[in-house]
């Protein structure tokens, strides 16, 4: 719809009083975020995205994740429907006081290069070249329209205002098709790319799966410069056709500043730290230590406080078994600007931390079961094979009590076990 036409329709809308009367929007009520992103009220759209993951955190701890999120979702929605009307009243006013006076007979003359500079441009800053091309694109709009908006804040926020700006493109290019898509798919692929970076090591339980994740991070890298070659295609035609203009040849000093700046984060400061940094395989072994020392210095202890007993001897005998392998651990990590407390801060997650208390929680049981079982053997002077194991024998000896016992020879066991030499198995390489 042209901006004039707009403006009129939300002129009319106020002074119907029918249509400001309702105080429940029941198609707000339905839509939730979409309904705001109908409406054209961008913020609210985002807003409302990101409300039920608000609403339910308080609920989780009680509720679980699938009940909370069910509640928040359906408590954002009861919020939208009521109040969406009034919002939708105040952007209509707000919207005609910016828009009354701007300049609409002056088409917008967008910033037009070449297909090929926009994303290879995009693709060796690792994305920050959408900044510079994104305050371009908002400036020519502010300066020919004589709107409030911000070019430099939206510039800097531009995958939180590309779809209005898809918006915006289309009142100056009127496309037959929903242009605006084009926006919606950039800000869902640069949604993905922060959902996947901060969400997918938490999957990645070995090699295979981590190098599944990093191939996902690349294919979103490189669709999300593609995204926006709709939008460019579409302005190169509209300023040739209503300019007579060519696409900019030159480059400027900002943008070369951009992609500067794109190259040196996304690219030299990694592959520094990566020369500096542990190797992939060191940092397997690195986290397998870790995670060994947390079990045996706070799992176990953690499942035997809640079941009662706190143990004394046990981490305490483990640290001096191993005390001369965690030394040399913490000595070669720290050559890596790390710790074995930095990695159990970064990598022992609360998902860790729950898998390695239920894992403790299985062997000592076990281990509760089978004294149990040889103490009915000595007292019946029957084999311990023959004994047939009922579930109530697990009356006879209290899970706390399981733990004291523990607590004492836990050492002994895991000198003749299996891990009795498991740090010096995953020493870090040290050349």
């Amino acid at each position: 719809m042209e901006l004039s036409k707009k403006i009129e329709m939300f002129k009319q809308d106020l002074k119907d009083n029918t249509k400001n009367s309702s105080i429940f929007n029941v198609w707000a009520f339905i839509f939730s975020s979409f309904y705001f992103f109908y409406i054209d009220m961008i913020w609210y759209f985002l807003l409302f995205i990101l409300l039920p993951y608000i609403i339910m955190l308080p609920f989780v701890t009680f509720l679980g994740i699938g009940i909370a999120f069910a509640l928040a979702f359906a408590i954002a929605h009861l919020i939208a429907g009521f109040v969406a009307n009034p919002l939708y009243k105040k952007y209509k006013k707000k919207f005609i006081e910016l828009h009354e006076n701007a300049d609409t007979s002056r088409p917008v003359e967008y910033f037009a290069i070449s297909l090929k500079r926009l994303i290879f441009l995009t693709l060796l800053s690792g994305g920050l070249y959408t900044i510079y091309w994104g305050f371009r694109n908002w400036k020519a709009y502010q300066q020919t329209t004589h709107d409030s908006v911000n070019p430099y804040i939206r510039a800097w926020f531009f995958n939180l205002t590309i779809i209005n700006l898809a918006q915006k493109m289309k009142l100056t290019f009127k496309p037959k098709k929903w242009f605006t898509i084009y926006g919606v798919l950039c800000f869902l692929v640069f949604a993905a790319q922060i959902i996947i970076v901060h969400v997918g090591g938490k999957f990645a339980s070995d090699a295979i799966s981590a190098w599944t994740i990093m191939g996902i991070i690349i294919l979103l890298a490189i669709a999300y410069p593609l995204c926006l070659v709709p939008l460019q295609l579409k302005i190169n035609q509209y300023n040739a056709k209503k300019f007579k203009k060519e696409r900019e040849k030159r480059f400027y000093p900002w943008e070369m500043f951009f992609v500067g700046l794109g190259i040196l984060t996304n690219w030299i400061v990694p592959l520094y730290q990566a020369q500096n940094g542990l190797s992939l395989e060191q940092w397997s072994k690195a986290g397998a230590s870790v995670g060994f020392i947390y079990r045996h210095t706070k799992a176990y202890s953690a499942v035997c406080q809640k079941e009662g007993y706190q143990l004394k001897n046990y981490p305490n005998n483990f640290k001096t078994y191993f005390a001369e392998d965690i030394k040399n651990l913490d000595e070669v990590l720290a050559k890596y600007d790390t710790s074995i407390n930095e990695i159990e801060k970064t990598e022992i997650t609360p998902e860790i931390r729950a898998d390695a208390e239920r894992a403790v929680y299985v062997e000592l049981n076990d281990l509760r079961k089978f004294w149990i079982v040889s103490i009915i053997a000595s007292q019946t002077n029957t084999p311990a094979e023959e004994i047939i194991w009922q579930d109530e024998m697990y009356n006879l000896m209290p899970f706390k009590d399981m733990c004291e016992i523990f607590d004492n020879i836990g050492i002994e066991l895991l000198k003749s076990g299996k891990n009795a030499n498991f740090l010096k198995l995953n020493a870090l390489n040290q050349n």
